[in-house]
């Protein structure tokens, strides 16, 4: 069995992440994934160790149709990229294909209101929740919408065993330092932490979008916090399994304030490392952490710091929220456990 998928572009981002989580899911169910790129943005290079799989860049119509037809796919699935719809939409009279909306921007998903792959077998969203944004907005009639949650790399369940000491209890928030991660509310939480203890660090994680490094050093500046800054820009994503256990064995959290997600990726990469999670209230974040029996869901500024104070302090609480939050993403949110609810919902006859 063979499976294409279709992407704007190559980038270093979350997509191509979980587009190779998925392969590692696929190949171990004996099902062959290539991915096929309209252009490269300096990602490509990074899907070169995978095995025995296909990278195609190209934005040719006629290029695309050849490779769809040559390939023999039982599948093709295009996620977020509309510039492709004439095409699937002659493709899916012979064969199967499969519509994804990951995007969280609403700008970037104007195209489901009027350009849709009619004759797709499915609408593959990441999250009950962001399933119901996509049925309000997406033309009518259109295929039915089914949930499969993205997939973890394998890697992040593995143990690590030398991982450093830290002189500080870290606190992480991973994602691009822009408005709408909220990374300034998470700052505002950080300075009310440290009224209370100052043996505490800030790691971000993430490159500048809107905001500027001056932006961010004039945060921490005028609240006196330079010294508990660790900001780290870029980190391959090989490394972030290791990047989370260091924050996990230091008796670190994971904070996120973001305000625009579809899914909630680094809560799932947090968990797989046993590292508990404070989230906004996010509706998607509260269905990721089952409504705060697998993390701590917060309303206000303050009461995050209250949580991120409990679960450094509280040993029995942070053992038994990680330890369950642990089992539950093996259960949902391994990449073989991806493989196997797509094949069982997306490629079964």
């Amino acid at each position: 069995m063979k499976i294409l998928f279709i992407y704007l572009f190559a980038s270093l981002g979350g997509v191509e992440s979980v587009l190779k989580n998925r392969q590692e899911g696929f190949s171990r169910l004996g099902i062959k994934t290539d991915f096929l790129f309209l252009e490269d943005h300096g990602g490509v290079s990074s899907f070169e160790t995978l095995k025995d799989s296909k990278i195609y860049i190209t934005n040719n119509k006629i290029e695309i149709e050849k490779i769809i037809a040559e390939g023999n796919y039982d599948l093709s699935s295009v996620i977020d990229t509309p510039q492709v719809h004439d095409t699937m939409r002659e493709i899916a009279k012979s064969r199967k294909v499969v519509m994804e909306v990951h995007t969280p921007f609403p700008p970037f998903r104007e195209y489901i209101k009027k350009d849709i792959v009619e004759d797709a077998c499915a609408v593959v969203v990441p999250s009950a929740t962001f399933g119901k944004t996509v049925e309000m907005e997406m033309k009518k009639p259109h295929p039915p919408i089914i949930v499969i949650p993205n997939p973890v790399n394998n890697d992040f369940f593995k143990d690590i065993m030398d991982v450093p000491k830290h002189h500080r209890i870290p606190i992480a928030m991973v994602g691009r330092i822009e408005d709408i991660k909220g990374w300034r509310e998470s700052v505002r939480i950080l300075e009310l932490v440290l009224k209370k203890r100052k043996d505490i660090d800030f790691f971000m994680v993430g490159r500048t979008i809107e905001d500027t490094p001056a932006d961010i050093y004039k945060e921490f500046s005028k609240r006196r916090m330079m010294g508990h800054l660790r900001w780290l820009p870029f980190i391959k994503y090989s490394e972030m399994p290791f990047f989370y256990k260091f924050i996990a064995r230091n008796n670190g959290v994971y904070l996120t304030s973001s305000k625009g997600e579809s899914f909630g990726m680094t809560l799932i990469e947090s968990m797989s490392c046993r590292l508990p999670v404070v989230a906004c209230s996010l509706p998607v974040f509260r269905e990721v952490l089952e409504e705060g029996t697998l993390g701590k869901i917060y309303r206000t500024v303050d009461e995050a710091a209250e949580y991120i104070l409990s679960l450094i302090e509280n040993t029995d609480e942070r053992e038994s929220i990680t330890e369950k939050a642990y089992r539950n993403t093996i259960r949902k949110y391994s990449s073989t456990a991806f493989a196997e609810t797509w094949k069982k919902q997306i490629l079964a006859d």
